[in-house]
């Protein structure tokens, strides 16, 4: 999966440099001088945008898809639940609003010899939580305070740690990272377009 992105990015990053080679109407194109600078401005603005905040994205579903792998050979030790509770977070846009809830686990576990803290019960699930609070409340159930858990935990970076195997959300955020970085591509483009395309 990480392969395959990173030849469909670079096969990304040729767009500009074919829409600036193959459409010769851009030729005859020309742009007021008065507006060029915040043309410029405006596509480069985008890029920046867009392109850090879909590769955030996809490196977040890279790990997500990096645990999942991994965590069936991570060692397992006994931990003990601290706490347990839902969260209810709101998702707002400028036309709706969308509820879902998350459950959070505060857990204990030792580790190369160090008590260590951890709060992840599945990779991304602390992202994604639950539609229904239903859902996130059978979550927590199996994680009452004061109960014995068994935490898996990443030999190499022991404080990493988890209670579940699985991933949650690493394929829509590689879908939504890659989106963005197009966006971001087409800022790039329109920015070089901006420079290239003579003034009036």
């Amino acid at each position: 999966m990480q392969n395959a992105g990173k030849r469909v990015l670079g096969g990304l990053t040729a767009i500009p440099a074919l829409l600036m080679t193959t459409h010769a109407a851009w030729a005859a194109t020309t742009i007021d001088s008065a507006v060029r600078p915040y043309f410029i401005l405006g596509g480069a603005v985008t890029a920046i945008f867009f392109l850090s905040v879909g590769a955030i994205l996809i490196r977040k579903g890279n790990r997500y898809l990096r645990i999942a792998a991994a965590v069936g050979q991570w060692p397992i030790v006994t931990g003990k639940v601290v706490s347990s509770n839902v969260a209810k977070r709101v998702h707002r846009t400028q036309d709706d609003s969308t509820e879902y809830f998350v459950p959070q686990v505060h857990y204990v576990y030792h580790a190369d010899g160090i008590r260590r803290d951890g709060r992840v019960i599945r990779a991304g699930l602390e992202d994604r939580g639950y539609p229904l609070e239903q859902q996130a409340l059978d979550c927590v159930a199996k994680y009452s305070a004061g109960s014995k858990v068994p935490v898996r935990y990443d030999p190499q970076n022991p404080a990493d740690a988890v209670l579940e195997p699985g991933q949650m959300g690493a394929g829509s955020n590689l879908l939504a990272g890659i989106l963005l970085m197009l966006v971001g591509i087409g800022g790039v483009a329109f920015t070089i377009f901006s420079v290239v395309t003579p003034g009036s």
